[in-house]
């Protein structure tokens, strides 16, 4: 159905499925393949922390 409501306006989806109107726009939403809400949401995480390096030789089992 996420892949209907990407192709046909929500009204089809709804007569197709038998769904009411508002349910086919919701889903409508959901099946949104906007980018826009992530990136916005990953641009406010801080970064995670970088390891730090170190010589091969400290490394023990399970290290690198």
């Amino acid at each position: 159905m996420i892949e209907a409501v990407t192709d046909l306006p929500p009204i089809i989806v709804a007569d197709l499925f038998g769904l009411h109107a508002s349910t086919a726009d919701r889903w409508a939403g959901y099946a949104n393949d906007s980018w826009t809400p992530y990136l916005a949401a990953r641009d406010r995480q801080p970064p995670p922390p970088l390891r730090q390096r170190h010589a091969l030789s400290e490394c023990g089992p399970g290290c690198c």
